[in-house]
């Protein structure tokens, strides 16, 4: 008797371990510090999103590490009246606070919405739009995954872009579907890190309406997270538009770089190049 008590005890016993070991391996840090304001609150986005009327559907749910941008549609009787002081982007990790960002939106000519997004790491991530109104704000959630590589949507360096060097001087690279073209150059030259720099991008459209009203630039380390480095451009005229920025330097050594330009409704292009060249 005592042993059939003893392996049921040690039964039981293994099987605590066991779901905690699973549990351990499976928390994905989700945790809400006090459950009844939250749930509180989530009664109240529910009947302010019901009020609206407004309903939110993203154009993908498959991202590359890295610079982005989502897309979205934004449905409903008072969609209309919305405008880009209104909407905003976030990014969160269920497991960790640390890359949390928030990223402006914009609506295009087409009607849709997108914003530049940053997710620099592989893994579920949760994207809200938030859509401010008088009577408070309105979250719209969704869970999207971020692969390494190339996802679905995601921008490669352009071929054309990849073959030249922007150490020697300004590279162009082919919008899709012959949108146009986008040039890229970087002064002074060779391209150095821990030094201000001067970037300019000239878009020359294919057709009108042309140029784009904003174009969006982020330098990132592929297979590396550095950081968000976003460049600021401001339109020069006749299509130019041109910032200033700083690369940090790899404490690995390393020095390859990478540029994604977004130029949208007309697309985006991806340039690599070399840093710190004796």
């Amino acid at each position: 008797m005592k042993i059939v008590i003893a392996l049921v005890c040690l039964c039981g016993l293994g099987a605590v371990v066991g779901a905690i070991v699973i549990g351990t391996r499976t928390f994905d840090g989700t945790v809400v510090e006090h459950p009844y304001e939250h749930g509180l609150a989530w009664d109240r986005d529910r009947e302010r999103k019901r009020d609206a009327g407004l309903a939110v559907r993203l154009t993908r749910t498959a991202f590359a590490r890295g610079p982005a941008r989502a897309s979205f549609a934004i449905t409903g009787a008072a969609a209309a009246a919305i405008d880009d002081r209104h909407v905003t982007v976030r990014v969160r990790r269920p497991s960790s606070a640390a890359y949390d960002g928030e990223f402006p939106a914009r609506r295009e000519s087409d009607g849709s919405w997108s914003a530049p997004v940053r997710l620099p790491l592989e893994g579920r991530w949760e994207l809200i739009v938030v859509i401010e109104r008088p009577e408070g704000s309105i979250e719209f959630p969704a869970e999207v995954a971020v692969a390494a590589g190339v996802a679905p949507g995601a921008v490669p360096p352009d071929a054309a872009a990849a073959a030249c060097d922007l150490n020697r001087g300004p590279c162009t690279a082919t919008l899709p579907g012959g949108a146009g073209s986008m040039t890229l150059q970087i002064s002074p030259r060779p391209v150095k890190t821990m030094q201000e720099l001067t970037f300019e991008v000239r878009i020359a459209c294919a057709a009108p309406p042309c140029p784009p009203r904003e174009v969006d630039l982020a330098l990132t380390m592929p297979g590396m997270y550095m950081g968000e480095n976003p460049v600021r451009l401001a339109p020069a005229g006749d299509g130019l538009y041109r910032g200033r920025g700083v690369i940090v330097r790899c404490p690995s050594g390393r020095g390859s770089w990478q540029a994604t330009v977004q130029a949208p409704p007309f697309g985006a292009a991806a340039f690599t190049f070399e840093t710190d060249r004796p």
